[in-house]
């Protein structure tokens, strides 16, 4: 009968044991799985202000180049239309000035 009780509690001793080493294998995992979760989630961060600032200096340099042509297309516009007036300002000034009159 002692040998049966020994027996008994040799095997909850064991039992107990490998429970412990479950315990403690699932914590050691829970955080491992936690650390690898941190390590993902910050590289994903990186990865998207890395892409939102590429995006952010590529529509800045479009910008740039918009307002870079439509300035030049506004010189040139203005060139333009100070030449057509030193060419034609008398006859602008005469159908100015009968515009006036026959109003």
């Amino acid at each position: 009968m002692e040998e049966v009780l020994g027996k008994l509690r040799e095997i909850e001793l064991t039992a107990d044991k490998i429970m412990k080493e479950v315990s403690e294998k699932k914590l050691a995992l829970t955080e491992e799985m936690e650390q690898a979760s941190r390590e993902f989630d910050e590289a994903l961060q990186q990865e998207t202000s890395a892409r939102i600032e590429g995006i952010r200096k590529q529509l800045e340099a479009d910008k740039e180049q918009q307002l870079a042509a439509l300035r030049a297309d506004t010189q040139t516009q203005i060139a333009s239309m100070k030449t057509y007036y030193e060419q034609n300002h008398s006859s602008l000034v005469e159908e100015v000035f009968e515009s006036v009159l026959n109003s």
